[in-house]
């Protein structure tokens, strides 16, 4: 009995042990799938330290933005809290771009309209309106108190609302508006922060996804798929696309040469997405005329489409989506390649639709 007694402390002990090790060996949370993060992206646990130094990202328009230790704090607080709020991926890319839209990730107090703010941790003091804190939430607008706004984690669970989010829906968080899974990035913060400049937030988009990559400890794949892109047969990304697109904007001339003769010296519409998915995905749409690119791909939403997919005016133009709202194109004679933030126009009374070439199929998510 005494050998079975002690075979049975020493096996509760090994158990104790592998849990223990279990729980050290696993610092990372997996985010919900329910709206774009996907099986298998993962952050680091919350509570997790930002480490020494300084990050700095980059924006669509080519801009880098610094970020401190402090900076990087408040991301990590936004990302802690998405993660144990059950938020995806894309869910905290939409927070981080707001953040660093409306205050660059500084935490702000408003001494003109709340003195009693400098009294709280603050990195720096505005004056718009009432606007507090690092999304700029206002008290008369009903976010909280001056107490709660200048705290960073109530910031983030006011943003995110939902179920768990403090107001209860009243103001929305971004939980509480219908349909945002299926948004652009930028779209969906302007209907949480119904903004003077609703067409601010994208630029912010990619910087965003370093956010995610860098300090939320999400994988590249991830992180690209949290902004609207997918992974084509040779591992390359629509993202991979737009930012290799993003070199020519403003300097390569449209021109005759369509489809295959299309090249950085010059091109159409269609010879612009020929030379750009050759070079990047070595996909071929050799065709000259937009219809002939299409015929080579099917038809998708606005909803399902992605950074990298087709935008095209059926019978008149061509482009490829940025993902977040925008299209790179080859406009028109005398015109440089452009990357044109809303494809809400019309051509010759025609609007834009979506469509993922077929060879894409074959890729992963």
């Amino acid at each position: 009995m005494k050998k079975t007694l002690i075979g049975a402390i020493a096996g509760a002990v090994a158990l104790v042990l592998m849990i223990v090790v279990a729980v050290i060996a696993s610092p990372m949370v997996v985010f919900s799938s329910a709206s774009g993060g996907g099986a298998g992206c993962t952050v680091p646990a919350p509570g997790g330290s930002v480490g020494g130094g300084v990050l700095t990202i980059s924006t669509t328009a080519g801009a880098s933005l610094t970020l401190d230790s402090t900076q990087q704090s408040h991301a990590r607080t936004i990302i802690s809290v998405g993660s144990q709020e059950g938020v995806s991926s894309k869910g905290i890319l939409i927070a981080l771009t707001t953040a660093l839209q409306e205050s660059k990730l500084r935490m702000y107090a408003n001494t003109s309209a709340y003195p009693e703010s400098a009294s709280y941790p603050h990195d720096a003091d505005g004056r718009d309106h009432d606007s507090l804190n690092f999304f700029q939430q206002r008290p008369q607008s009903g976010w909280g108190t001056v107490a709660q706004l200048m705290d960073p984690v109530y910031a983030a669970r006011a943003f995110f609302g939902g179920p768990q989010g403090p107001n209860k829906g009243s103001p929305r968080g971004l939980l509480d508006i219908p349909g945002w899974e299926q948004m652009d990035v930028g779209r969906a913060a302007q209907s949480v922060q119904v903004s003077a400049f609703p067409s601010a937030y994208d630029q912010w988009v990619p910087a965003a996804q370093q956010l995610l990559t860098g300090i939320g400890g999400v994988s590249d794949s991830c992180a690209s798929s949290s902004g609207g892109s997918w992974a084509a047969p040779n591992g390359k990304t629509g993202a991979d696309l737009i930012a290799y697109a993003q070199q020519f904007v403003g300097k390569v001339p449209y021109s005759g040469a369509c489809g295959s003769q299309g090249s950085p010296s010059g091109w159409c519409c269609t010879g612009f997405v020929y030379y750009v998915y050759h070079q990047v995905l070595g996909i071929d749409l050799p065709s000259p005329v937009v219809s002939g690119q299409l015929a080579m791909s099917h038809q998708i939403s606005r909803a399902q489409a992605q950074a990298g997919d087709l935008v095209a005016w059926t019978g008149y133009h061509i482009g490829i989506y940025d993902g977040v709202g925008g299209v790179i194109h080859s406009p028109d004679w005398g015109r440089n390649l452009e990357h044109t933030k809303s494809v809400d126009f019309t051509i010759g009374g025609v609007g834009p639709t979506f469509w993922r070439v077929n060879a894409i199929g074959a890729g992963s998510w």
